[in-house]
Formats: C-alpha cells, structure tokens, sequence
C-alpha cells in the first residue's frame, strides 16, 4: 500500500524565535509525526520572521502552488498548529478550500480534528481564537504606540537633520540632532524664515554644502517643501493616524511661532507664483534651455506687492534648481545675439554673386530638362495618335485600344507634372535675393517686427537646439547649417581684446579678424 505523501510547513514570526529552536522543533515534530502516522515527507517549507498576514507569507504561497501540481501527488498538508498556519478564520477558510480542491487534507500535528461535524467545529474554534489572539495582541501594539506617540516620543524613522542616540540606555532610543548637519539644516530655516529666499535656493545651498539625503542623494525641491511643511522640526510629535499632536522629547530647529511664520510664507508664495503661462506673452516661450535638466523654459508671472514680474521658468518638477530667467533681460540679450550674427556687408555681397551662379546653374539645368521633358510629352501624344489609328483600322481590338490608351495617359500626366515643377522663374530672382540679403543685414529689425508666434518659429529654425542662458549671456549657441556660412563668433584673445571672428564664404578652413 502507497504511503500518504505529506509536505510539512514550518513558520515563525519573529527573528527570537529564528534564534531558538522553533523552527527546528517543529520539523522535528514533523517527521516524527509523519514517521508515527506512516506519511512520506516529500517537502518542507520553512517561513522564516514573516507577519501573520498572507500577502508576506512566500513559502505558504510555494507550499500552497507545490500542492496544487498533480505529479507532485500530495495528500497532507503539515502544520505545528492552526495558528502557525493562519490567525484568520476567512484566511483558513479560503486557503484550507484550495487544498481540498487539490485533493489535499489540513491536518495540525499538535491540534486533533476530523472530518466530523464536531471536528470541523473544533478546526474553527481553533482558528477563531488564533484571530482572536492575532487581533488582541494587535490591538496591544497599537495602543502601546499610540501611549508613546501620546508622551512626545517619536516611533518613527526620524526626518533629515536627526539621528536616534543608540548610546543612550533609554528606550525608546532618544531622537537628537545629526551633527553634520545640524549647522546647515538650521541655517537653511532661518533663511527661508527671513522671507528672501525660495525653496530653490534654500535646494542649491544644501547641496552647495554637500548635504545629503540618507540613501545618499542630493536635495531636491520636493524634499525641501516637507521639511518645511514638517511640525517635527518645530519640537512637535504628531500622528493623524492617532488624532495627536503633542510637544516632542527632541529639540526643534525651529520655535511653533517660527514654525507657523514659516507656514505663511510657504502659503503667501504659492499664491504668488501662481504663474499664468500664456504664450504669446511671450516671443522665447520654449527656446531657453534650463542650464540644469535641459527642460524648455515657458513664460511665467508672478504677482508682486505692486506689480507682476515676468520671466521664463523651468517647469520640470523634478528639477532641483528649476532655472528662471527675467523676461525683459532675456529678450534684450537675445536681441544682442541676433546682432552678433550678422553678415558683414563683404561676405553678403559673396553670398549674392554665390546665390546667383547657383541659381543660373539651376536655370540652364532647368531649361534642358524641360526641353526634354517636351519632347518627351510630344512623343507620348504622338502614340495616342497613332493607336487610335489602328484601332479604327482594325488592327487594335476595343479592349487592346483602351489598355494602351490608359498606359499612354497615365505616362502623359507625370511628364506634364515633372515638365511644371522644372520651371524656374528667373524674372523674380533678383527680388528674391535682395529680400533675403535684406533680412539676414538686419536679422534683428526683422524679428522684433514679427508677431510672437512667428517669433517663435524662426527662433527654433536660427537655433535648433535651442538657447542656454547663465550669467546675463546666452552661451555660444549651435545656429542652423544654412547660417553657419556666415556665423559670427565673439571671443576674447589672450590680450583681453574683443575680437570677431568670421568665416568666410570662400574655403572653409579661411578666417579674417577685426577688433571692435
């Protein structure tokens, strides 16, 4: 007779009871039990420190899907006691149903139940006082936690800026100020509690300090709003949970009146940069680049005591510096910049006669391609002559007649297309290139007389990559190809003397300099 198959699961709670011989008591038991009762132990699954709850429990869940395979031919499910197993009534019922489903029997080694009316009833009085005993010694935590929260001690992880004293012998262990950082994180309230600097700098000045979070990374604006938002820095223990606020055992960096001056500023700057980002306020709407991430600045307002300030504005959230950018200031140097890539008046007159011989080129190409084209066209209509010939002659049946004749018709609309795009107007030539020169000499004439939408545009075709902006000056920015022919470039010799250095229209590798 085949042996009963068994696979035994073994659980503890709490890394004490890993230490002891728990674990090894119960599979001790275990195998005793399966050897005494005749069962073959195929498996063992040991669940190591994991809650009561079964969304923690992996090895309930593998001895539970190792039960649930067929080859495996499992008959006894193995517990040390029902409340090892579970400490839920609905998470026995549910669990111990799949079993059955599987064909596999719940049995405890140290708790006797059968299938009986009376045995079932036991296996659910058992497990109803294992909840029982779960939720009571819940409970106990929870007001122990709530008592300590109530006495101004803090339970939790503390915030930046505070350590647990692991030297002290009190228990809890006292929450105290992290000495490298304590100096930094105070000043850093006390600056924004003058009411002059933003989050942003308050962002910059901790990670200028090489202040850093404890998974070792830099400051960012969202971790700087909790903290100034956090009633703990103020000496205040609180939980919403529990519905307490109480003074605190640890020392705040900042008095409640402080804390609360703080509150009103944070609220009186929100209300302040609400920006309102409308773009044809704005003619760099989306053409400055944010020094720091890169993001594409957008026009902003802010509203001051008298009056609003615009600028343009990094809007990327996760930016920790968050570049901003004064309007009027930006517009002016972009103006600069305009100039600064001008076309001396020499090189414009080269690029005209360059213009021109690339355009007479065109022309005579042009003119041969369209008397071919011509030609080509007067060949086509020729055969729809000749075919409708042979048809009235009778050489052509219907059918032969309208397949050449949609072939020839077809060959006969792309010649005339191909014959209208080769034309070249030369008569407007020379109005055309006087326009051009015209708008490249006076580039920023002709930008500030664009609405601001086209303004846009045209910055994005000057500047692809767009414009990066630091220290009242646009860096050298990359220009389109069709304008790197006469780019402009400022630079400063060794001397100190300001020159510009021009690339000239004729070999590549040539360049002229003239002092300003």
């Amino acid at each position: 007779m085949n042996k009963a198959r068994a696979v035994l699961y073994t659980r503890v709670s709490s890394e004490q009871q890993v230490d002891n011989t728990s674990l090894a008591s119960q599979e001790k038991l275990g195998k005793e039990f399966c050897e005494r009762n005749g069962y073959e132990l195929v498996q063992i699954f040991k669940e190591e420190g994991e809650s009561a709850k079964f969304i923690d429990r992996t090895e309930l869940k593998k001895a539970i899907a190792f039960c649930g395979v067929k080859n495996n031919a499992v008959d006894i499910f193995l517990v040390y006691k029902f409340d090892r197993f579970s400490r839920s009534v609905e998470n026995h019922a549910v669990i111990k149903a799949n079993l059955s489903r599987y064909g596999v029997k719940l049995v405890s080694m140290t708790e006797h139940t059968d299938d009986s009316p009376s045995g079932r009833l036991m296996e659910n009085i058992l497990a109803s006082f294992a909840q029982f005993d779960n939720e009571v010694r819940t409970e106990r935590i929870v007001n122990g936690l709530r008592s300590r929260v109530e006495q101004g001690f803090w339970i939790w992880d503390p915030p930046l800026g505070y350590i647990r004293d692991y030297t002290s012998s009190s228990n809890p262990k006292p929450i105290i100020k992290d000495k490298s950082k304590e100096v930094f994180i105070q000043q850093a309230w006390d600056m924004f509690l003058t009411g002059h600097y933003q989050m942003a700098e308050i962002v910059r000045f901790l990670n200028s300090n090489n202040v850093r979070t404890k998974n070792n990374k830099p400051i960012d604006r969202r971790l700087i709003s909790k903290i100034l938002r956090n009633p703990f820095y103020a000496g205040i223990v609180y939980s919403d949970k529990f519905g307490i606020k109480v003074p605190g055992k640890h020392k705040g960096y900042v008095t409640e009146l402080e804390f609360n001056k703080i509150q009103k500023i944070i609220e009186n700057n929100i209300n302040k940069a609400k920006t309102v980002y409308k773009n044809d306020e704005y003619s760099l709407n989306r053409t400055i680049k944010c020094i720091n991430c890169g993001n594409l600045l957008s026009g902003a307002k802010s509203k001051g005591k008298k009056k609003y300030y615009y600028y343009y504005q990094c809007g990327n959230s996760n930016c920790p510096f968050r570049q901003a950018v004064n309007k009027d200031v930006a517009e002016e140097k972009f103006i600069e910049l305009l100039e600064s890539i001008q076309m001396p008046q020499d090189d414009l007159e080269l690029f005209k006669e360059i213009i021109i011989d690339v355009y007479e080129c065109e022309y005579d190409i042009s003119i041969q391609q369209q008397d071919e084209a011509y030609n080509n066209i007067k060949k086509v209509e020729s055969k729809l002559k000749k075919i409708q010939q042979l048809l009235e002659d009778g050489v052509y049946s219907s059918e032969e007649y309208i397949n050449r004749k949609n072939e020839l018709d077809a060959e006969l609309i792309t010649l005339k297309i191909t014959s209208s795009e080769l034309g070249i107007n030369k008569d407007e030539l020379e109005t055309c290139i006087n326009y051009i020169c015209k708008f490249i000499k006076h580039l920023p004439i002709f930008w500030k007389g664009l609405s601001n939408n086209e303004k846009r545009k045209l910055n994005s075709l000057l500047f692809p990559d767009g414009l990066e902006f630091e220290k009242n000056a646009y860096r050298t920015p990359k220009i389109h190809e069709a304008l790197v022919i006469f780019n402009t470039v400022n630079t400063i010799n060794k001397e100190g003397t300001f020159e510009v250095i021009e690339t000239s229209l004729g070999d590549p590798g040539e360049t002229r300099t003239r002092n300003q």
